[in-house]
């Protein structure tokens, strides 16, 4: 499932950018190979053209290796990690993503569960750019009742549940999704209108060791 997920995005990311740069480059060589004068000066804004299009696939790479290996999860938990990522998307497309916290200083999910989180915020970022066409998202994550809560909202078109549902191919995402969910105890819940945008809502609950940590945190700082 990640295995897909990241071969569908290297397509048509910095694969889709690198084929694009060979073929400005065939241009460029045929530039200069001509003898009209008019041919180097536009070999040269193409160069430019290229440049900038080698920088979207690099910061692309980048972005793929911080997925593939998030290893802030395990230093600085679920919060910073989703910070981190949105600071760099937001870096790279024009979209604006909002993080809002509460109630999450002294509470932390067990590894599994953080990376399904982490997992599940990627991808329903994702699709809203790719799909619904958002350009606002909302990212919550807050503790509540014995849980940890993770939505996530976006102002896209929106699209009707059943329908995707019963689609083997674009709902692929949303069922992986809920399987990742469901392997670590968490429900997964969807909800969308047509050109009334999309709410993801994750939940995943916290241990009894957890609840007693966080306690005990709260009551030391009292």
């Amino acid at each position: 499932m990640e295995r897909q997920r990241l071969a569908r995005e290297i397509h048509d990311g910095p694969a889709q950018a690198l084929a694009n740069a060979i073929i400005a480059l065939e241009f460029v060589e045929r530039a200069i190979r001509s003898e009209t004068q008019a041919q180097p000066v536009r070999a040269m804004d193409e160069v430019e053209r290229i440049k900038s299009t080698l920088r979207d696939g690099l910061n692309e790479i980048r972005r793929f290796i911080f997925d593939l290996k998030p290893t802030m999860l395990q230093d600085r938990g679920l919060v910073s990690t989703v910070r981190h990522y949105v600071d760099s998307y937001q870096s790279l497309f024009d979209m604006a993503v909002e993080v809002s916290v509460a109630d999450m200083t002294a509470v932390r999910l067990n590894a599994d569960q953080e990376l399904t989180a982490f997992r599940i915020v990627q991808e329903a970022i994702q699709n809203a750019r790719k799909h619904s066409r958002a350009s606002r998202i909302i990212v919550d994550i807050r503790h509540e009742q014995h849980a940890i809560l993770v939505c996530v909202t976006d102002n896209g078109r929106g699209f009707s549940p059943e329908r995707v549902s019963s689609n083997v191919t674009s709902g692929a995402g949303l069922k992986g999704m809920r399987e990742r969910a469901a392997l670590v105890g968490g429900e997964l819940a969807l909800e969308s209108t047509p050109g009334d945008g999309t709410v993801i809502r994750l939940r995943l609950p916290l241990s009894g060791i957890d609840e007693m940590a966080t306690s005990a945190s709260t009551s030391s700082i009292e």
